[in-house]
């Protein structure tokens, strides 16, 4: 009587161990961010920041086409072109705006702005701030504006500024030597 022995296995070729796949991902965590630029015929980018310890969004804009420049470390930024979008304060919408392209700086939360800005209070005051170029700076919670700037509500206007600061909705407005921030 002959008797076989059989063995069967299974191979792992090319499929690695749990103790490579801990120091795969360890490499991929310490490694450094790579970007990719996306362009966009239209679409909407998001702002954040941290605020009281948690993740908020500070503006949103929609965008006709744009240049984003995106990292595996999850920064977005870059140029956009036919916008139009909304600045949050506290969570609340605080104004509106409108401009001809804007810039998002990677890794903050500032958005510039430039080309017939007009920036919109939500407020029941109704203020309009319209300049050639602004900056929101979402950590600060203010705009800094330059150029032609013109401030109107409904009881006044006032022309002939060259550079000033406003809050998120536009209920504090003064030049950078009277502006203080509470935050």
């Amino acid at each position: 009587m002959i008797l076989a022995l059989v063995v069967v296995g299974c191979s792992t070729k090319g499929m690695p161990l749990p103790e490579e796949q801990i120091a795969d991902a360890e490499k991929a965590k310490n490694a450094e961010p790579t970007s990719r630029t996306i362009t966009s015929g239209g679409g909407s980018l998001d702002g954040y920041d941290i605020v009281d310890g948690k993740r908020a969004k500070v503006w949103t804009v929609a965008f006709d086409s744009a240049a984003l420049d995106y990292s595996t470390d999850q920064q977005f930024g870059g140029s956009m072109k036919g916008v139009r979008g909304t600045v949050y304060d506290d969570g609340k919408t605080a104004s509106t705006f409108v401009a001809t392209e804007a810039v998002a700086d990677k890794g903050s939360s500032v958005l510039k702005l430039a080309g017939g800005v007009t920036i919109t209070a939500t407020s029941p005051r109704k203020a309009k701030l319209y300049c050639g170029e602004i900056v929101y700076n979402g950590a600060k919670g203010e705009y800094e504006a330059r150029e032609g700037i013109e401030l109107s509500e409904p009881s006044y206007v006032m022309t002939g500024l060259e550079h000033v600061i406003a809050n998120a909705d536009l209920t504090v407005v003064a030049t950078p030597d009277m502006f203080v921030t509470k935050k």
